[in-house]
């Protein structure tokens, strides 16, 4: 994640110039209303999900005009979404996640979409985790589409089988695994150079270690008693260890080139978000077939979140009750979440919807995700957008994928960095 979009308090200065520009009428060149999406949503699984959803949106009276922004963290989506936002033509509806709803919303860009979510009994529907995210000041301005879990290991069946390996359970067992796998003259680890995805997997590294309470007090509070805590120092040498057995720094590819290499058994392990099943279905892949999907090591009580929501900016709509009411019951509409998180890789925002033709891997995560509720185990991905505000969150993704790759960095310079950062964070307002 190497973007730096500006802030979106910035955005407050500007707001008479978009509202002025926004109340321009808009030209009607289709008798159907036109609805213009904003995502990131590239790769061949993404795509595929993504094509289901502009089936449904075409068949439900409207026309979808795809705005896909390249980048799979989103934080180019960002860029761009608020570059649109400032000159007064934002799309009609785009893609946001976490903190970054309640942002867009204080600053009154997003549609309120509490009548459509009475009528409809969002809130019966819906995680608690979902009500946080996608509600600003007790009114739903989102609507969540999916519940992704980030803390998955995904291994080529055919490596582990060829060289007789357990799947590992712990970082100790990992590393154990990886250096056997390495000596056999096959990559241990899947993994590009996007910075995102090597903060990731500290983030698994956190929760695999030392559990979800320091996870939430060190990657969601900046706490600055853990951050300086013993937990970190070991989770960050753990983190060292990883880089000196992957190697240098890894080839300069995006994480769908990284998923294929696993596909094929280039690589025997990865660790990312369960977005690599629709990856990996796309190419023709089953799991426990080709593959095995496991919670990365130590996070079997854990969970770690991410959802994609949706916002309506529809006051740059020609149409905009039709097109809000219209989205609104499209999104949450059952059969469609059903169809779409099925190819995306997730499970489906709503928890009423039947699972009935999900693979075993989102069977298990169903399981893991209501095992972590029951148990106070479900932490939002810093990483992936759901914990702290978009300058934080890059701040951190940089500092670690630096020192996974700079072996002069030392834990303590990142545990003072970290500190610096908590201490900018107070000091925005957050």
């Amino acid at each position: 994640m190497t973007f730096n979009p500006l802030p979106l308090f910035c955005l407050g200065f500007i707001m008479a110039v978009v509202n002025a520009q926004a109340s321009t009428p808009l030209s009607q060149q289709h008798t159907q209303p036109e609805v213009e999406v904003l995502h990131w949503w590239t790769s061949k699984g993404e795509q595929r999900a993504a094509a289901a959803l502009k089936q449904a949106v075409n068949n439900n009276g409207m026309v979808w005009k795809d705005f896909a922004v390249r980048g799979g963290g989103g934080e180019s989506a960002m860029t761009v979404l608020q570059a649109r936002a400032i000159a007064g033509n934002p799309p009609t509806m785009a893609q946001i996640e976490g903190p970054a709803i309640e942002a867009w919303a204080r600053l009154g860009f997003l549609t309120d979409l509490e009548s459509i979510a009475q009528q409809q009994q969002w809130q019966q529907s819906l995680p608690d985790i979902a009500l946080k995210v996608n509600r600003y000041r007790g009114h739903f301005v989102a609507i969540p589409l999916t519940l992704h879990r980030i803390n998955w290991m995904w291994l080529n069946k055919q490596v582990f089988t060829q060289l007789n390996l357990a799947v590992p359970h712990t970082w100790p067992e990992f590393m154990h695994t990886a250096a056997i796998i390495k000596q056999a003259g096959i990559t241990p680890l899947a993994i590009g150079h996007e910075p995102w995805q090597v903060a990731m997997i500290f983030e698994m590294m956190s929760l695999g270690l030392h559990g979800a309470e320091h996870y939430r007090q060190l990657l969601v509070e900046l706490n600055p008693d853990a951050i300086t805590s013993t937990k970190t120092l070991a989770s960050l040498k753990m983190f060292r260890q990883l880089a000196q057995l992957v190697g240098p720094k890894q080839n300069i590819q995006e994480w769908p080139q990284v998923t294929s290499d696993l596909a094929q058994g280039k690589a025997a392990m990865q660790l990312l978000g369960d977005w690599v099943k629709g990856e990996l279905s796309a190419l023709g892949y089953q799991a426990d077939v080709d593959y095995l999907c496991a919670p990365a090591p130590g996070t079997q009580d854990g969970f770690i979140y991410n959802m994609d929501s949706f916002v309506l900016f529809s006051q740059n709509s020609a149409h905009p009750q039709q097109v809000s009411q219209t989205m609104a019951n499209l999104l949450m509409d059952k059969t469609l979440q059903s169809q779409f998180n099925q190819l995306k890789g997730s499970l489906p925002a709503r928890q009423d919807v039947d699972l009935t033709g999900f693979d075993s891997c989102s069977l298990k995560a169903k399981q893991a995700f209501d095992k972590a509720k029951a148990n106070n185990n479900l932490v939002p991905s810093l990483i992936d957008s759901m914990a702290l505000p978009e300058q934080q969150q890059n701040e951190i993704i940089q500092l670690l994928h630096r020192y996974f790759y700079q072996s002069e960095i030392t834990p303590e310079q990142v545990v003072q960095q970290l500190l610096n950062i908590q201490k900018r964070l107070g000091q925005d307002g957050f």
